[in-house]
């Protein structure tokens, strides 16, 4: 297979195979290739939102200070290899294509003995195989989903971190909190240090335990080590950083919104355990790397007059924090909504939280995931008195709104990663991490 018959067949098996939460399949087809994931160091990071920026700071963090780092994070923008990254540099497509093809007997083989592989696993073991193929000595993994039962929880890290936990992918969590907790806990290992973010105190609790009853220690922002927001514009976000052995009084980060000071307070006290280990982390290059560590399609401003904001927030506790963000930095204007969201949301209490924020809605749909007809998410959004206009696709809804927005209007687009990449094509043809 080449790579476009490779990303075909791994689209294929998403559709057909779905989310299968066990470890058997990973764990097999691992072994298999001689367990790459135990020839370097791993950080996992899970949690419900901001986990995804977390790994891109720990990235960039561990890049910049000179060492072979590598990135998995999920799901792409425009192009798979977005995914994995190592020193960067996406994978190369050769290497996909040709991975994908070897694997063939592996998954013949599962197929028959326990079940087909998902998509995920296949990827997760593709980014772990290139890990060592480039001699990698520390990876970034960003669970998928959950944690426990995730397939990136095959490995063994040395340090673990839980961003910000909240409702969200209940069908296979649980409908509680400390249930969701209990499941994103799990990447927390014995006596291997772990840090989270300010919680809930419900879920707080559940952390807590779990850390407690395997000795392992816990690092906990807003406990252990604490940050201060300094401001928050369209140039980017100051805050300042008190940990156990750094202390910043000016952290400037390129990124766009308040919750960032938070995501790298989670990453700095993530890297002060890396520093306990014995990595050499000098406190400069970490400032450097925090700034240059931009992160597409999250409060992405790829425009201005109109200002046009790219941003994949996709529950309501993320689309609350946007909509926050946007009107803080962006006062008195009027906001035209570009929106698709994933038929896995809860379509009435996204609008629900979008609703007071924006004042014309053009609702569309991506044809990446299964997701709300436009027409559904129209009906709701015209419950609340807003008017609201139809399209079938994100380009045809992004160049309808363009033409709505007058030079000092925003318009934003939102709802899903999926639909920020499909979006993102329109002002970009590669995303750089």
């Amino acid at each position: 297979m080449d790579y476009e018959e490779s990303r075909r067949y791994l689209e294929r098996l998403r559709y057909r195979g779905g989310i299968k939460l066990r470890l058997d399949v990973p764990r097999r087809l691992l072994n298999e290739l001689g367990n790459p994931q135990k020839e370097y160091d791993c950080v996992h990071v899970a949690g419900t939102n901001g986990k995804g920026s977390v790994c891109n700071y720990l990235y960039h963090i561990l890049h910049t200070a000179g060492y072979r780092a590598g990135l998995y994070s999920k799901p792409y923008l425009i192009d798979f290899t977005e995914e994995i990254q190592t020193d960067g540099h996406p994978v190369p497509p050769k290497f996909v294509s040709s991975f994908i093809t070897t694997q063939q007997h592996n998954v013949r083989a599962l197929s028959s003995q326990i079940r087909p592989p998902t998509a995920f696993e296949i990827e997760t073991a593709l980014a772990l195989t290139y890990f060592r193929e480039k001699g990698v000595q520390a990876a970034v993994l960003e669970t998928g989903l959950g944690g426990r039962l995730d397939a990136t929880n095959v490995v063994s890290p040395v340090v673990s971190a839980i961003t910000p936990i909240d409702f969200d992918h209940m069908e296979y969590l649980g409908k509680t909190l400390p249930a969701i907790a209990k499941e994103k806990a799990a990447i927390i290992k014995s006596r291997t240090p772990a840090v989270s973010a300010k919680q809930r105190p419900e879920a707080l609790k559940v952390l807590k335990a779990r850390a407690k009853k395997i000795n392992a220690p816990l690092t906990i922002v807003g406990e252990d080590v604490f940050f201060k927001l300094k401001s928050s514009t369209i140039k980017g976000v100051r805050f300042s950083y008190d940990g156990r052995i750094m202390s910043f009084k000016n952290v400037r980060l390129g990124n766009l919104g308040f919750h960032q000071a938070h995501n790298a307070s989670i990453a700095l006290a993530t890297t002060e355990c890396l520093i306990d280990r014995g990595y050499e982390l000098p406190k400069a290059k970490i400032l450097n790397s925090l700034y240059d560590a931009k992160w597409s399609g999250r409060l992405d401003v790829v425009q201005k007059s109109p200002t046009v904001i790219v941003d994949g927030s996709h529950n309501p506790q993320g689309l609350t924090n946007l909509m926050e963000n946007v009107r803080h930095i962006f006062p008195r204007r009027r906001i035209i909504l570009v929106v698709g969201l994933t038929a896995s949301k809860p379509l009435e209490a996204c609008i629900k939280t979008l609703a007071p924020y924006v004042d014309v809605v053009f609702a569309t749909v991506t044809k990446r995931v299964a997701a709300h007809s436009p027409a559904e998410i129209s009906n709701e959004f015209r419950k609340h008195g807003i008017q609201t206009y139809l399209a079938n696709d994100v380009a045809a809804a992004v160049s309808n709104a363009l033409k709505a927005a007058g030079k000092n209007d925003v318009v934003l687009i939102t709802g899903s990663l999926y639909m920020a990449g499909d979006a993102l094509k329109r002002w970009r043809k590669k995303i750089i991490v």
